[in-house]
């Protein structure tokens, strides 16, 4: 796959995510936000809610997704945490990651993982 290709299907994934926080009443705050610790793709609010979601688009098996999100998903909410804190301070906040498997062009499947929890290796939240 080539570049363009890659990012053609990252503006599909990210678009096709909008549409279903958007559908569910939220607002979008920011897209690609870049912090210290890594980059957020998009920021949603819901009342006194933000929405942190990372969204990954895969062609192949889920395996690498699975593999992705343990290395990202503390990135992710290190970087929420950060936002947060700064910018909205009375404001719960979740972490959310949508995949969209893709075949030919067409989306095959979305994994939805809502409220993420990131754990330490002794099982504690960070």
């Amino acid at each position: 796959m080539t570049y363009s290709q890659k990012k053609i299907l990252g503006s599909l994934g990210e678009w096709l995510a909008k549409r279903i926080y958007l559908d569910k009443g939220c607002i979008l705050l920011a897209q690609n936000v870049r912090t210290r610790y890594s980059e957020i793709d998009l920021i949603f609010q819901k009342q006194n809610y933000l929405y942190f979601v990372e969204v990954k688009l895969s062609t192949s098996s889920r395996k690498s997704f699975h593999t992705w999100i343990r290395s990202q998903a503390k990135l992710l909410y290190l970087s929420s945490q950060l936002y947060q804190s700064s910018r909205f301070p009375n404001s719960f906040f979740q972490t959310d990651f949508i995949e969209f498997n893709f075949s030919k062009s067409q989306v095959v499947s979305v994994d939805h993982y809502k409220a993420i929890q990131v754990h330490s290796s002794k099982n504690k939240m960070i």
